[in-house]
């Protein structure tokens, strides 16, 4: 009878997480649920139980009308916060369907009775986006220990399949790299490297990396990346990802925008909400952006047309009609 006393108080207290202030639970509700685990208990019991969990520091209160019962209000998630994350595993191309669906599962786990209906209800997952590679949640388990350890990984980098054969770039080569970061950009996660023969920093798609392995030799210190401590110094790294457009690395230059109006939005999702904007009076406006010089920037520009232009510096406008012209070449 003890051991089911104590098991009955962690049912009750799974329940109460499952409750809110406008989905609350009384004694008799909890009564019946506790018969699906074969426990009889009574109301004053179920009471106790309550008043125990509330000294054990549980936020539970008691609704105003009494016969409504109690609900918790220190669950560790809000509902609408569950079904945002259930909406970016759903989104998430770098997972298998079968992986996307075990993580909304368990997120729903974590929602109230009414917000697992929503989850449930509201949450789409386009299998034909999903990859069928179930390796990259090994890769990516791997790189992210790698970077905890500090420690080098090494690796061969594919290209795109062809005829459903995987090719490998450079005839095979054998990249040993010092890992750094592992970001998100658009729907594809990322490897910020330096590789062991360079001096510089390079962006790797890990969905492309094969023959993954975990070295025991350290990392190399990040102030010895001349790059990567020239570009942040005195800032972040998210400001260094943020100038390599697409994820393109190069000379980083600073650029200036001419912009249709409408554009504004676009700009400061792209570049941040810190930057620097002048306004024209025909209603356009500039915008001084540090990017990357490379095709990156030059297919992100292409995007808007005439409604992006580039002021300055002439150097940079020449490249990208160059790159302008390369394509319009394949139509004529």
């Amino acid at each position: 009878m003890p051991e089911n006393n104590k098991l009955k108080l962690l049912y009750i207290l799974e329940m109460m997480k499952k409750t809110d202030e406008f989905h609350p639970l009384n004694s008799t509700q909890i009564k019946e649920k506790l018969k699906a685990y074969m426990i009889d208990a009574e109301r004053k019991a179920i009471s106790r139980d309550i008043e125990c969990l509330e000294d054990a520091g549980y936020s539970i209160i008691k609704c105003a009308n009494h016969n409504k019962g109690w609900y918790m209000t220190d669950q560790d998630f809000e509902d609408y916060e569950l079904k945002i994350l259930a909406d970016a595993v759903a989104k998430a191309q770098f997972l298998t369907v079968e992986d996307t669906r075990k993580l909304i599962k368990k997120i729903k786990k974590l929602a109230t009775a009414e917000g697992e209906k929503i989850i449930a209800r509201t949450t789409f997952v386009d299998d034909d986006l999903k990859i069928a590679d179930n390796k990259f949640k090994l890769k990516f388990d791997l790189l992210i220990r790698a970077i905890t350890a500090g420690k080098q990984v090494q690796f061969q980098y594919r290209n795109e399949k062809a005829n459903d054969k995987k090719i490998m770039r450079r005839n095979g080569y054998v990249y040993k790299v010092s890992p750094y970061y592992v970001f998100l950009s658009g729907t594809e996660y990322f490897l910020l490297a330096n590789p062991s023969t360079h001096n510089h920093l390079t962006v790797f798609k890990i969905d492309l990396l094969e023959n993954l392995t975990l070295l025991e030799e350290k990392v190399r210190i990040q102030d010895e990346i001349e790059e990567l401590n020239e570009l942040t110094n005195g800032k972040t790294i998210e400001k260094f990802l943020r100038s390599s457009v697409n994820m393109w690395i190069g000379n980083f230059v600073n650029v200036k925008l001419k912009c249709n109006y409408g554009c504004r939005r676009e700009i400061l999702k792209k570049f941040g909400v810190n930057t620097f904007i002048t306004n024209n009076k025909d209603g356009t406006f500039n915008a001084s952006v540090k990017v990357s010089d490379s095709p990156g920037f030059y297919q992100w520009l292409a995007s808007y047309g005439k409604n992006i232009i580039i002021s300055e510096p002439e150097e940079i406008k020449q490249k990208y009609i160059q790159y302008l012209q390369g394509t319009l070449k394949n139509y004529l």
